[in-house]
């Protein structure tokens, strides 16, 4: 397999001609181009005319101001703040402390620190909500474990509400509580969708929309992979005033399309990699990215293995995973023009002949769509087409069944998007009226794309990149390396 190299600019070359390229933006530049383009689409002339107008005078590149426009008009702009304080917090006083605590030996100094610490904060849930961060390998599902199991010891009536990401991460995190024995009478697990809306139904039992819920009626909030939370989610579900624990991966990037991170700067801290775990050869190579920066190339375990682009044991690989490519398969690339290529060889693998998408075909959100109450969808999500049908040459009518979901997604969704290397909102002529809800095909993903997932079989194509500093490639690989749970073949 081969994948069509780019030439790459420097940030100083690129600068020479836009001053400001790849700087971060600010609100006050944000405020200038969106009240300026509201103006200028009133007189109904050519875009292009506005968008090199204001590349000139913001010193940022076309393309640049073409892509901030989009996000702007659709409200997909957070400036970077702190967690913000519970307002009114429902605090569960019947958490006495009066029983005592035994905490198992085989813990570690700070695994028994963390939970210490959260014992003693749901006595008291300062500002409604603390955050902890482990990395991989540290513990955080044992120490969910081990605390839920000590506040049943505690306070029999207590309530947990486990809240995760998608529908198959709240699948993985219950079948581990329930082998620990650490699910009791009245705790809930599920997404966060399912614990902020409920569905409503007609007359039928058909489902025709979701009601944001009044109240959540658990004493305390648990929230797995927490790294994943956008600030729009953050500040709903504290709007409710129950205490939270936040728990995520801190080594990992922030969550995707948002500035925003709630795992920036944890409260509470899990480093010390277990025993069992410094012998798994997945976690070995996730300690070396986080620690160094760089995967060696050689052969971690028959299973774990980095090797050269373009050698015979890379195509073999290739061709191995590609070929027998399922439900447990994530293949991984830095680049969306490279996500695009890989897409369409997965797919011929796969004798799909047809550019456009079929009933059975893999699919990921592109787009967050968060406040369309029709069902809320988030970045990176990954399910099958179950239904689909052409509605005109915009849209397809369509249904898709998330990954670890039971109720599937009803709705419109671009045409446009497949196989298209840029995201629609970046491209030139394509009216914001007619996007849509943004899909694409999901065999190949980017690693931001790829947060919140997991699989047995892991294939990741090394891409780096000019624009980033060293700790942010560190993020992006520690981030790949961290969704294979049993292989992981590396082309570097």
């Amino acid at each position: 397999m081969t994948l069509a190299g780019q030439k790459a600019y420097s940030v100083d070359e690129i600068r020479k001609t836009f001053a400001k390229a790849y700087a971060p933006w600010i609100e006050e530049e944000d405020n200038i181009l969106k009240s300026a383009y509201e103006e200028f689409v009133k007189l109904n002339e050519p875009e292009e005319s506005f968008i090199l107008e204001y590349a000139q005078k913001f010193g940022r590149k076309p393309g640049g101001i073409r892509s901030r426009i989009a996000k702007l008009l659709n409200g997909e702009i957070t400036y970077k703040q702190n967690p913000q304080p519970v307002a009114k917090i429902r605090h569960p006083e019947f958490i006495s402390g009066s029983q005592p605590i035994h905490l198992p030996d085989h813990l570690s100094s700070d695994q028994k620190f963390v939970l210490e610490s959260l014992l003693s904060w749901v006595r008291n849930p300062k500002n409604g909500y603390i955050t902890v961060g482990g990395y991989a390998g540290t513990g955080k599902t044992t120490i969910t474990a081990i605390l839920r199991t000590l506040l049943k010891k505690q306070s029999p009536n207590l309530s947990v509400a486990f809240a995760c990401f998608t529908g198959k991460a709240a699948q993985v995190l219950k079948g581990k509580l329930v082998e620990q024995k650490s699910i009791f009478k009245g705790d809930t697990i599920g997404t966060l969708h399912s614990l902020m809306y409920k569905p409503k139904v007609d007359k039928n039992g058909q489902i025709v929309g979701w009601k944001k819920v009044s109240a959540i009626d658990s004493d305390l909030i648990i929230i797995d992979e927490a790294s994943m939370i956008t600030q729009d989610m953050w500040q709903d579900i504290c709007s409710y005033g129950v205490p939270i624990i936040a728990i995520g991966d801190h080594g990992q990037l922030p969550p995707v399309g948002d500035s925003y991170s709630l795992m920036d700067k944890p409260q509470l801290r899990l480093e010390t990699i277990h025993r069992h775990a410094q012998d798994n050869p997945i976690l070995q190579v996730a300690t070396l990215t986080r620690t160094t920066g760089k995967i060696p190339f050689q052969d971690f375990s028959s299973t774990v293995r980095k090797v050269a682009r373009g050698t015979q044991k890379a195509q073999e690989i290739v061709d191995k995973i590609f070929n027998s490519f399922n439900d447990n398969t994530l293949i991984l690339c830095g680049r969306n023009a490279t996500r695009v290529k890989l897409n369409q060889q997965i797919r011929s693998r796969l004798d799909f002949s047809s550019d456009e998408p079929i009933i059975g075909e893999q699919v990921i959100c592109l787009k967050n769509n968060y406040k369309n109450l029709a069902r809320p969808i988030y970045n990176g999500m990954i399910g099958k087409l179950i239904k689909l049908t052409p509605s005109d040459k915009h849209w397809y009518e369509a249904e898709i069944l998330f990954h670890g979901e039971e109720i599937p997604y009803q709705g419109k969704i671009s045409r446009y998007q497949f196989h298209k290397e840029k995201y629609l909102s970046e491209v030139k002529g394509i009216h914001y009226s007619e996007i849509g809800d943004r899909f694409d095909f999901g065999y190949a993903l980017t690693v931001h794309k790829s947060q919140g997932s997991q699989a047995d079989r892991v294939l990741l194509f090394e891409e780096p990149s000019v624009y980033w500093e060293d700790e942010l490639w560190s993020r992006w690989l520690y981030t790949a390396v961290t969704r294979a749970v049993k292989e992981l073949y590396i082309i570097g």
